[in-house]
């Protein structure tokens, strides 16, 4: 029990490092240093430790082929065009303006995950509020949210759905049966409320021409050649149960190469600036989820959540058991503990979807639930000022409250 306490604390202190940045010093450094501790003080055994990694080889190797991507399509100016037309279409209407970066935000997200889109959207959307001289505290709060319901929608969409779909070896056409019209409801939800809280707050100014950028369309044009051809790779190595990393990686080399024959040393800039801190930062984050998981106690709690589970009551005491953890512990780590539990109790077949929602929507309750939620309150550090904690859990309190609900409900009702 003392071991589990002390490891409960460390992770807290981590996720709160990654976010406030002490010393100046990295969150995937953070992360690392954690999981230092975490082997040197026997809180977690490096066997754990290794067959953690093992588990998530696949997770990291999507990682690296997206932090690639995104990397590629922030360099040549993708994104950039893609705002100045959102920009465009509000005209000079704020309230406009939130609700293009919302739907924005949620299909970026569901196509190339959430924290792509934390990695292409984040920065841009922040200098372009600043230079309005727009308030940017709805906007970050909005896409932090958005971002993590609308992960739900796609098994790609979120790469701790990759690893329970791999765990519990769930095909693509059960998730899009069980959780994507549940996951549909839920944005649906959340969004209005975001919507409804934000309105009065935002008003109409003065509209900003749009940008002519001089842009290589030949490469645009072989990138997104490149993006269509992952996502029917992805769709055919998912109905074959097949791991999403190795494809992913293998695109953004491809899409790196490209860029390289036509800009030459500009893409070894790429390279520079890509946010490889990501990996270290999911690697320590696993490991410290390896000594969680060792917990009896944990395992024990999700046995008692389960309760009888072919019941739609025992399904929301699941999903909000999750989302619980994945608020406190990161959801990552969550997914790991739960579907752990379930695991040992025989039940992880009958309750994978609630586990998916809980650790997908849980991260709505507090700022260090997703690493999305993270990398968008560091760009947003990284530019000075913008929303506080407060405002995050207040706002979450409402929409990603009502947004977990739903989406229990109508997933309880379809299983």
């Amino acid at each position: 029990m003392l071991s589990l306490s002390l490891l409960v604390l460390l992770f807290a202190a981590t996720c709160v490092a990654m976010i406030v940045r002490p010393f100046r010093v990295g969150p995937g450094r953070w992360s690392l240093l954690a999981a230092l501790v975490a082997l040197l003080t026997g809180l977690v055994s490096i066997r754990a430790a290794w067959a953690s990694l093992g588990q998530t080889a696949n997770v990291l190797t999507f990682f690296a082929g997206l932090i690639l991507l995104t990397a590629v399509l922030r360099r040549v100016g993708a994104l950039e065009l893609l705002m100045d037309r959102m920009e465009a279409w509000s005209g000079g209407s704020s309230r406009k303006l939130l609700a293009g970066t919302m739907v924005v935000t949620a299909v970026v997200t569901a196509l190339f995950s959430n924290d792509a889109a934390a990695l292409l959207i984040a920065p841009s959307l922040i200098a372009r509020l600043r230079a309005r001289g727009v308030p940017s505290t709805p906007f970050i709060l909005a896409m932090a949210i958005v971002a993590n319901s609308a992960s739900l929608l796609l098994p790609v969409s979120n790469p701790v759905n990759l690893l329970l779909l791999d765990r519990d070896h769930m095909p693509v056409s059960s998730y899009l049966v069980h959780v994507t019209p549940a996951a549909v409801i839920g944005l649906l939800v959340t969004s209005s409320v975001l919507g409804l809280t934000s309105w009065r707050r935002l008003g109409v100014g003065a509209a900003r021409p749009l940008t002519r950028r001089s842009v290589d369309r030949t490469l645009l044009l072989q990138l997104a050649v490149l993006l269509g051809l992952l996502a029917a790779v992805d769709v055919a190595f998912a109905l074959r149960g097949l791991p999403l990393g190795p494809p992913t990686l293998a695109v953004a080399a491809v899409a790196v190469a490209a860029q390289m024959g036509r800009s030459g040393r500009e893409a070894l800039g790429t390279l520079r600036v890509a946010s490889w801190y990501l990996l270290p930062l999911v690697a320590g984050l696993a490991v410290l989820a390896a000594g969680l998981q060792q917990s009896h106690l944990l395992g024990q709690i999700s046995t008692v959540a389960a309760g009888g589970a072919s019941t739609a009551s025992a399904q929301l005491r699941v999903g909000s058991l999750t989302a619980l953890l994945a608020a406190l512990v990161n959801n990552l780590p969550a997914a790991f503990l739960v579907g752990s539990g379930l695991a040992a109790a025989h039940h992880l077949g009958t309750l994978a979807v609630p586990v998916i929602v809980g650790a997908d929507l849980g991260p709505n309750l507090a700022p260090a639930g997703s690493l999305s939620t993270i990398m968008i309150f560091r760009a947003v550090g990284d530019h000075g000022g913008g929303p506080s904690w407060r405002s995050f859990w207040r706002l979450g309190a409402a929409a990603g409250s009502l947004g977990l609900a739903s989406t229990l409900g109508v997933a309880a009702l379809i299983r």
